[in-house]
Formats: structure tokens, sequence, C-alpha cells
């Protein structure tokens, strides 16, 4: 595999291009000690996803399982309004990426931090709030528990 179609690897450079060309990586929305996020073009419909690529170089069974159950467990609760859908996983040798809705607004703390009109805004504070409530009890319905909630 080429480093343009390796986004597992530290600082790649992009673009990048997975699932056989179909999506095109162009930019890193975040980074983690597991793996990276991006936001990502389908190059046959136009269509934006957030791609979390997750690196199984160096696992072992214990944490590939890990990553496993965590994309079982994201279908799962895929579907309520307030959780990314996950559209599909692809397993490459090096990365196991999840495809997932991109939100237009950028992430939470982004938005609550650095756009106008939530800072002492309380009706839009308790909107968020409550949209987050809902999405914590549909997964708690579902027998998903998260500790790291964002």
């Amino acid at each position: 595999m080429s480093p343009s179609t390796q986004p597992c690897v530290t600082a790649p450079q992009l673009p990048l291009y997975i699932d056989n060309g179909r999506l095109v990586l162009h930019q890193i929305l975040g980074v983690g000690a597991y793996g990276s996020v991006y936001r990502a073009t389908d190059t046959q419909t136009g269509q934006t996803y957030a791609v979390k690529s997750l690196n199984k170089t160096g696992l072992d069974s214990r944490q590939r399982a890990f990553q496993i159950q965590e994309a079982r467990l994201h279908g799962a609760v895929s579907g309520h309004p307030n959780i990314a859908t996950l559209h599909r996983v692809i397993e490459e040798d090096e990365c196991l990426h999840m495809i997932l809705d991109c939100g237009s607004e950028g992430d939470l703390f982004y938005t609550i931090t650095e756009r106008e009109g939530f800072i002492g805004n309380t009706l839009a504070i308790k909107s968020i709030f409550n949209q987050i409530a809902r999405a914590v009890m549909h997964c708690h319905s579902h027998g998903v528990y998260h500790r790291d909630l964002k």
C-alpha cells in the first residue's frame, strides 16, 4: 500500500483514497490515540462523510476485538437523529474505516465555544443538552453505554 492510501499513519499527506478510490479523504478533522477522523467525499455521488480510520497495526486480538465491537455497537445505535449514522465499515490491512455522517456545523465543542449565540443563551444550551440526553437514552435503550461522551 502506498503512502497516498494509508490514512492511519501519522500526519499523512492528503488527499488519500480508500475503498478502491471511491472515497477521497481531504481534511483531517481530528486525531486521537487510536486513529484519525477525516472529511471525505464520495467520488461517485459527491456526498460528504466523516471517516474514522482506526489503526490496526500492532494490535493484539483483544484490541482488535474492541475495534470490531465499536463498529458493531455504533451500527446498533445508528438511525437516531442525534447520532452520526454509520453507513458502512471498510477493512483494510492497516486500518478499519468507519464511514459516518459528517456534521455540517462541526463538532459540539466548536459549536458551543466559537459560534455566536450560545454563550449565555439558556434556550440554545438547553436544546443542545436535551439532544445529548435523547441520544444517550437511545444508546442505553440498545444496551450501549459510553464512558467518553463528546
